[in-house]
């Protein structure tokens, strides 16, 4: 098992398992995660029109929707909260990772002191799980509600999360003579139209002062031990036979949803233990 295949995507509570199940088998995903999964938050398996399954690894009181197919792979719930799920997952004889599905409060319904206070909170759960661990293997993927620039993301209390590789292979960086855990973001490089896929995951309009349009609210954050083993990662927005954008080109709501779907894999030979 040289590499696992991740997608994730907030489906927003639409029926829309025939367009992921297009995904699944064209991209040859490995492990799902759903984010507002809707009634596939009660399967057990999603069958493909291959005949192959993938198993829910998610316990039924998540309200996220985790799905695997990899062999020779475990996962292990070690924290659920309402707004994130940690677990232990193995893969083969890799070494352990922390995955950590989050979905933050909606921007609707929270401000950023909300968020950045979401932010602070799940990142000492992160915490607590990699001291008992004994490791800081740690992928955090997800609905974050915030840019890779926004304070929650970047702040040292939050996910001290840096967009280089050079920055994050310091580990830490001190603030007031204390030292924070680095998550490196990878996700800056995928803003704008200058980019291999679309210019963000989620398309926001509005009539305040400043309005972004494209933001990137759907990111996987890794820590330094694990960021070597990225590789492919792209939003999508085609599901291998229909597009999932609207004709003015914006991520399409009625017929797929609001959030495009994320594709990252992992080259599990290049995970340091």
């Amino acid at each position: 098992m040289a590499s696992i295949r991740f997608l994730l995507w907030n489906i927003d509570e639409n029926p829309i398992e025939k367009r992921i199940g297009r995904l699944i088998e064209s991209l040859n995903i490995d492990v799902l995660a759903l984010v507002e999964p809707g009634e596939l938050l009660e399967r057990d398996q999603i069958t493909l029109d291959s005949g192959e399954t993938l198993k829910r690894v998610s316990d039924s009181v998540s309200r996220f929707a985790l799905f695997s197919r990899a062999e020779d792979t475990t996962f292990t719930t070690l924290l659920g909260d309402h707004r994130w799920l940690i677990m232990k997952s193995t893969f083969g004889s890799a070494p352990d990772i922390n995955l950590v599905v989050s979905h933050l409060p909606s921007k609707t319904n929270a401000n950023d002191h909300c968020l950045t206070n979401a932010a602070i909170e799940l990142n000492r759960d992160i915490l607590d799980c990699e001291a008992r661990a004994g490791h800081a293997r740690t992928i955090l993927l997800g609905d974050l509600n915030m840019n890779p620039f926004e304070t929650g993301v970047a702040t040292n209390q939050g996910f001290n999360a840096t967009s280089t590789k050079h920055v994050a292979q310091m580990e830490t960086r001190t603030v007031q003579r204390r030292k924070y855990p680095l998550f490196y973001n990878p996700m800056w490089s995928m803003f704008g139209d200058r980019t291999p896929g679309p210019p963000g995951s989620y398309y926001r309009a509005s009539g305040e002062a400043i309005s972004y349009r494209w933001n990137i609210y759907d990111q996987v954050l890794l820590r330094p031990k694990l960021m070597e083993a990225l590789d492919e990662l792209r939003f999508l927005d085609s599901d291998g036979v229909e597009s999932l954008l609207t004709v003015s080109g914006i991520p399409n709501r009625k017929y797929a949803s609001d959030h495009l779907p994320l594709f990252f894999s992992l080259n599990l030979d290049a995970i340091r233990s």
